[in-house]
C-alpha cells in the first residue's frame, strides 16, 4: 500500500508484507523446509518532481542459523538471522535510479 505524507508531496509510505522461504539442516541432515510468517516493512522514499510515483520494490534476502535445532515433545525448534535488502528502482525523466535499504529483522 502507498500513501501519502502529510504536508510532503516529495515521500511516499509504502508498507508492504513479505513472506521468506527458508531450509535448515540439523546435524544429523535432515532438512526441514518452510515459509516465514508475514514480516511487516514500513518505509519512506523519495519522489522527485520529474519522477513522479513510478517504481518498482526488489526484495533479496539472506538468512543465516543462530544454533542448532532442537527437538522437544516430537516438535523442531531453530532460530536464525535474516538481513533483507530492499532495493526501490525509480523510473526519472533522466534514468533510472536504485535506493537500497538494509534491514535486518
Amino acid at each position: 500500500m502507498i500513501y501519502d505524507i502529510d504536508n510532503d508531496p516529495y515521500y511516499k509510505k509504502v508498507i508492504f508484507e513479505i513472506k521468506i522461504p527458508f531450509e535448515a539442516k540439523s546435524e544429523d541432515g535432515v532438512i526441514y523446509k518452510g515459509i516465514t510468517p508475514n514480516i511487516k516493512q514500513n518505509i519512506v522514499i523519495f519522489i522527485d518532481e520529474e519522477g513522479g510515483s513510478e517504481f518498482k520494490l526488489k526484495v533479496d534476502t539472506s538468512s543465516y542459523m543462530l544454533g542448532n535445532i532442537i527437538e522437544r515433545d516430537n516438535k523442531s525448534y531453530f532460530s536464525f538471522e535474516t538481513y533483507i535488502i530492499i532495493s526501490v528502482v525509480k523510473k526519472s525523466s533522466y534514468a533510472y535510479s536504485l535506493f537500497r535499504i538494509l534491514l535486518r529483522t
